[in-house]
């Protein structure tokens, strides 16, 4: 842990334990893949980068309960 980080955390009180991070519900990840398909204050590259994005958020998000999924994935 970097020094300003650990002086952050004793100032505010704050544990350096990990906690478990639930996964992330369809609802929520339907929310997350709409708002950056239409979102227009993020510019990207090309337009295909936006189903780009979406695709990967959701083959992430469909894989939270096995983190070694993405990584098996071969062509």
């Amino acid at each position: 842990m970097s020094p300003v980080i650990r002086q952050l955390a004793k100032k505010h009180k704050l544990s350096s334990k990990g906690r478990d991070k639930p996964p992330i519900d369809v609802k929520d990840l339907a929310k997350v893949v709409e708002t950056t398909i239409s979102t227009t204050e993020k510019k990207f590259g090309h337009g295909r980068h936006h189903i780009e994005l979406a695709l990967f958020l959701q083959l992430a998000g469909l894989t939270t309960n096995r983190p070694q999924a993405i990584l098996d994935l071969r062509y």
